[in-house]
C-alpha cells in the first residue's frame, strides 16, 4: 500500500492527500482460508521479489509473529531472510478500533473515500465484501470467515489512523 500525497493519480483518478492506496497483495494460499504451508523465510523472499528493487519503508505484521519461542521470532526471521529489505513492526491488532478505522476510511470526508483498492488485489476484493459481523459483538467481524486479507487491511488502517475533516456531528432531532 502507499499513502497518497494529493498529487498521485491512477487511470485519471486523483487520490486525496493521506488516502491509502492498496495496489497489490501477497496471498499465498491456494484454497480459501488455508495457510501457505511455507517457511517464514520463503514467504518473506516472495514478498521481497514482488517489490523488485523498491525497499518498503514500513510494514506491519501480526504481533504474534514477534513471539520468541526458543529462537528468533517469525518476524525477525523474515527480516533477516531479505537482508532488511522487508522491515516490519508490530501491528496493532485491536479488532474493533481497526474495523472502525476501516469504516472511517471507506466513508472518507463524505465526498471521497480515504482508502482505495486496485484490481490487482483479487483476494481482498473477493473476501472483504463477504465478511459477516460477529453475532456476539456488533462492531466486530466473525473470525470464522476468510478474514486474512481483511485483517491485513485492518492492520494497515491502524498503522495510519484516519482523522477526517472536523465536521459537526449530525444529531437526530426528535420531532
Amino acid at each position: 500500500a502507499a499513502v497518497a500525497d494529493g498529487t498521485d493519480t491512477l487511470n485519471g483518478l486523483n487520490f486525496p492527500r493521506g488516502a491509502l492506496v492498496v495496489y497489490r497483495e501477497y496471498y499465498g494460499a491456494k484454497k480459501p482460508n488455508e495457510g501457505v504451508r511455507m517457511a517464514a523465510e520463503d514467504v518473506a523472499r516472495a514478498i521481497a521479489d514482488m517489490d523488485g528493487d523498491v525497499r518498503i519503508s514500513d510494514s506491519v505484521i501480526d504481533p504474534a509473529a514477534w513471539q520468541q519461542n526458543g529462537g528468533p521470532s517469525i518476524a525477525e526471521r523474515m527480516m533477516v531472510a531479505t537482508n532488511g529489505k522487508v522491515s516490519m513492526r508490530h501491528g496493532d491488532n485491536k479488532r474493533i478500533p481497526g474495523w472502525d478505522q476501516l469504516r472511517a476510511r471507506l466513508k472518507g470526508d463524505g465526498e471521497r473515500p480515504a482508502i482505495y483498492v486496485t484490481d490487482r488485489c483479487e483476494n481482498l476484493i473477493r473476501t472483504l465484501p463477504a465478511l459477516q459481523g460477529d453475532p456476539m459483538k456488533a462492531e466486530d467481524i466473525d473470525t470464522e470467515a476468510e478474514d486474512h486479507a481483511g485483517d491485513a487491511l485492518r492492520y494497515l488502517c491502524m498503522m495510519r489512523p484516519y482523522v477526517g475533516k472536523n465536521r459537526k456531528p449530525q444529531v437526530p432531532v426528535n420531532e
